[in-house]
């Protein structure tokens, strides 16, 4: 121990003696820790065994065999009883297996580390804090990001505490993956960076070339096109970084994540070779995932050429793999990629892939891959005519991508979290450290500071619930000024401002969509019937329940995504998304049947009360909202002009 440090820690030791009303227990046994510390006690490793690097090197070549000879080196330590070389050998299976994406077998032999680790003749916090780590990364592809986070923000201090710069640069690494999986790509670029010169203090270039790697994917995918030189550079910094040695894996995830980035840079003619080389590589080391990923990758590239057939051979080789090893993040990949495939073939069987790929649709599938599930099976749906499965379908997708970004929003504001407690509990070990050499006047100084503190942070709690209760009520009253101005008080159906505005929305949703999905969109103009006479004879209070009685009829039988409005008097207008021109009159006989049955107050029986209605649907020259409204009107008159009671419409 230096003079200095001697020096700072009998200051330390003097501080807590002068502290107010400690039992003399508590001061002593502080006494005897803090001087425990500083003199070496107990002693703390540097870096993690040789081991560990030794069979990361050998599975970064050939993964399977250094799984081989992991095994055998495990069967020696158990016949020699060496329990310390077991438990780092049973971490380092951990990890090859994790590069093989078997994740069974990952689980299996971290939970024989974790028997083994309380087998240890003592306590090993570095081996605790690497086998944490590990069941993080483990666990990556099964649980929530947001409670991966929670996780690594409870790990995070401990493993700052610790000063291992080797587990340091191992918790970088891992945090950069989870960040990258949850989308969180600015915190992903800084954790790059870090991960990069950490690789580069403790001399691991394997980092260094993950760094490279992940920054080569950030670029890429902030700025597929723009950024591809950038990523380029990343890449072959990469390959640099690996040197001459054999590495074959490593190298052949830097080929995939080339082909990758190339594809996003539209390129997918350049892209191909890079995926063939990721094969070639994959397969020569007997790597049955990086064999599927590779496939995969091409695949999509086969896809963006407009070369459906060729794909699917390639999807089908890599699903066996892919199951084998129970990925069911990359399941999804394939199996909307096959539904796209066979929704371009336009091959009934498409019905039968989206119904298969149900079964990995699970939740604690990443919203952003849910999501692009749901489009895909959009496109199947549509590729075969079953246009309101498709519409539903884009509506799940969108609601994924609204919880994609609140998971993302989440995870963000967790890390932050930690990070902020983090640099709190370093601001106040700082604090600390200079009030031990204050006088018993600076403590009551500090003691009436915390006061004067609290009573401001009390009144400013109370302004704040003020501004909150006020704010509230402000909000709900605006809430409902706002619902009575797209409501019609008469029948609480939307008024003509709010259906006007439904109808603009879903004619701009069809008109943007109609070409990949070919969602129909129809509207209808709806009149009551010699509506004069039921004033007439029987009074306004009949002519309003009347209407009060249609809207109700209308509720029961339409759809979800339907939406009736009065439009001025007794003319209503109804917009049908996904409902073409040929099903009006089974929505008309619904409508007219479910009316007749509708009791309205103030008729005695049977009300014999009727309705016309014009009906329209979106056609590629329409030009506008107002034009297919006009139509639509024009279809209604026809229907008035030749009898009422019926619906007319356009062939």
């Amino acid at each position: 121990m230096t003079p200095a440090g001697l020096h700072s820690t009998v200051r330390l030791l003097r501080s807590w003696f002068s502290l107010p009303a400690p039992a003399t227990f508590i001061k002593t046994f502080a006494a005897l820790v803090l001087l425990a510390i500083a003199f070496g006690w107990p002693p703390v490793q540097a870096a993690a065994p040789p081991i560990l690097a030794e069979i990361d090197l050998l599975a970064e070549d050939h993964p399977t065999a250094a799984r081989v000879t992991v095994r055998q080196r495990l069967a020696a330590s158990r016949a020699s009883g060496d329990t310390a070389s077991e438990f780092w050998l049973l971490l380092a299976e951990t990890r090859v297996l994790a590069m093989l994406e078997d994740g069974a077998a990952a689980s299996m032999s971290l939970q024989a580390a974790a028997e083994v680790l309380v087998r240890l003749p003592q306590p090993q916090m570095l081996a605790t804090l690497w086998l944490e780590l590990e069941h993080i990364s483990v666990d990556a592809t099964q649980q929530d990001a947001r409670v991966l986070a929670q996780r690594m923000a409870a790990l995070r201090p401990r493993i700052a505490a610790f000063g291992d710069a080797a587990l340091s640069c191992e918790f970088t690494q891992t945090d950069l993956w989870l960040l990258q999986d949850a989308d969180s790509y600015d915190e992903a670029w800084q954790a790059a960076e870090a991960l990069e010169r950490c690789g580069r203090d403790t001399g691991n270039m394997l980092a260094v070339a993950d760094a490279r790697t992940a920054l080569a994917t950030l670029s890429s995918v902030l700025q597929p096109v723009e950024g591809a030189a950038a990523a380029t550079g990343h890449l072959e910094r990469a390959l640099e970084a690996l040197g001459t040695a054999p590495l074959r894996f490593r190298r052949s995830v830097i080929e995939w994540e080339f082909g990758l980035m190339l594809r996003r840079a539209l390129k997918p003619e350049a892209a191909m070779p890079h995926l063939k080389s990721a094969l070639a590589r994959s397969r020569e080391i007997e790597d049955r995932a990086g064999i599927a990923v590779a496939q995969i990758g091409m695949a999509q590239v086969l896809l963006d050429l407009r070369r459906p057939a060729e794909a699917l051979p390639l999807l089908k080789e890599a699903q066996a793999a892919v199951e084998a090893t129970d990925d069911g993040f990359r399941m999804v990949s394939l199996e909307s990629m096959r539904i796209r495939a066979l929704a371009a073939l336009r091959r009934p069987e498409v019905l039968a892939a989206i119904e298969q790929a149900r079964r990995w649709d699970r939740p604690l599938a990443q919203p952003s891959t849910r999501a692009d599930l749901a489009r895909a099976m959009a496109e199947g749906y549509a590729a075969v005519g079953h246009h309101a499965q498709a519409y539903a379908e884009m509506l799940r997708a969108e609601a994924f991508v609204k919880a994609s970004r609140a998971g993302a929003r989440d995870g963000q504001v967790l890390r932050l979290q930690a990070r902020y407690d983090a640099s709190r509990r370093d601001a106040e070990n700082a604090e600390l450290r200079h009030r031990s050499e204050s006088a018993l006047l600076q403590l009551q100084t500090q003691a009436a500071r915390q006061r004067s503190l609290w009573a401001a942070l009390l009144a400013l709690a109370a302004l704040l619930a003020m501004v909150a209760y006020f704010g509230a009520r402000a909000m709900a009253r605006r809430r409902t000024l706002a619902d009575l101005a797209l409501r019609d008080e008469l029948t609480g159906q939307p008024n003509r401002r709010a259906v006007a505005a439904y109808a603009q929305a879903q004619f701009e949703q069809t008109r943007r969509l109609g070409d990949s999905l070919g969602l129909p969109l129809a509207l209808a103009m709806i009149d009551l019937d010699h509506f004069k006479s039921v004033n007439d004879r029987w009074g306004h209070a009949v002519g309003d329940a009347a209407l009060r009685a249609f809207a109700s009829a209308a509720a029961s039988v339409l759809r979800g995504q339907d939406k009736l409005g009065r439009w001025g008097g007794e003319e209503w207008l109804l917009v049908m998304p996904g409902t073409s021109a040929a099903e009006l009159p089974l929505v008309f006989e619904r409508l007219r049947s479910r009316y007749a049955a509708t009791p309205i107050e103030g008729i005695d029986g049977p009300h014999g009360l009727t309705f016309s209605m014009g009906g329209a649907e979106l056609q590629a020259g329409t030009p506008n909202l107002e034009a297919l409204i006009a139509e639509a009107d024009r279809e209604l008159f026809r229907a008035k002009r030749e009898g009422r009671n019926a619906l007319r419409h356009a062939a």
